[in-house]
């Protein structure tokens, strides 16, 4: 072919997660690669009056375009849940709506990447961080880690011999693939060295609220003293994912960056689809649900296993 791609295309690749897509169609599989939430869960009746209800109230504005930043009503409850969710006190300003948390991570390596700058990372970590950071050409640093999560003196080794080091990528909270969750202790020796290096940190959390049992620890960006840390949340795994309703929650000067490049991107995520996820919010009881979730996932398994 004559055609001449850019360079950065070398490093696009098919997403491995996406292609086992094509495989969830067979009849009787049952895919444990893509973390996809069990369609049995999903809260039809309730998406479907909610809907409904935003159709009835506010179609033209459901079915129109909207501001970059998203939708105010559900910036407000985001902001609400980062508090008693994530022990983050918060603001919208500090939210900005994306479209699935895959768009927070791509832009991440958009808004802090040049090529041949290296990423810190989990080992092993998301395969699919790796094909949203591919197009910008990093390099990676990977960190020892054990269950109790990433070891603070590797990464304060690694920090100390490699200044080229630009992002931190982790996930604390049921650690995609190793399902480890960062003890107390860790994520502050972690966020420690952090200050001490002062290199941005994305702290991806889809996973969070699926707790079956113990309690919730804080998340880094609650320990944030310096604006290093941003949040990513989702309600893929929480509501459902083909709405494709994400967050970041940041310091206004950084989610300033990531609204540019959303509006580079693509404008800004469904107005429809925020309508009804903050709609379902004022309906129903969220809570309850990711309540009911666990729940019937936890007697699924222990079903399974016997």
């Amino acid at each position: 072919m004559s055609i001449q791609f850019a360079n950065r295309t070398e490093q696009m690749k098919a997403s491995e997660i996406r292609e086992s897509y094509k495989l969830m169609d067979i009849p009787g599989m049952i895919s444990l690669s893509s973390g996809s939430p069990d369609p049995s869960l999903y809260p039809m009746d309730q998406v479907k009056q909610a809907t409904m209800a935003v159709l009835d109230q506010y179609g033209t504005t459901a079915l129109s375009y909207s501001a970059t930043d998203g939708y105010d009503p559900l910036r407000e409850k985001i902001a609400q849940r980062m508090w008693t969710k994530a022990q983050v006190r918060s603001s919208m300003e500090n939210i900005l709506i994306m479209s699935g948390s895959q768009q927070a991570l791509e832009f991440s390596a958009k808004i802090f990447i040049n090529e041949g700058d290296y990423i810190a990372c989990e080992t092993p970590s998301y395969m699919g961080a790796f094909n949203a950071f591919a197009p910008y050409l990093p390099k990676y640093a990977s960190v020892p880690t054990d269950e109790f999560g990433m070891l603070p003196e590797e990464l304060d080794k690694n920090l100390a011999e490699n200044k080229k080091v630009k992002m931190i990528y982790v996930i604390p909270n049921f650690q995609n693939p190793t399902g480890h969750t960062w003890s107390l202790e860790r994520r502050k020796a972690f966020m420690e060295v952090v200050n001490k290096y002062e290199i941005p940190v994305i702290e991806d959390d889809p996973y969070g609220e699926l707790r079956y049992e113990g309690e919730a620890l804080p998340s880094l960006k609650s320990m944030d003293t310096k604006n290093l840390v941003i949040y990513a949340g989702s309600f893929s795994k929480i509501l459902a994912p083909g709405y494709r309703v994400a967050w970041i929650c940041a310091a206004p000067e950084i989610v300033e960056k990531y609204m540019f490049a959303k509006q580079g991107a693509d404008l800004q995520a469904p107005s429809s689809a925020q309508l009804e996820v903050d709609m379902f919010m004022e309906m129903f009881d969220l809570d309850e649900h990711v309540k009911k979730s666990v729940l019937l996932i936890n007697i699924k398994e222990m079903l399974c296993c016997k």
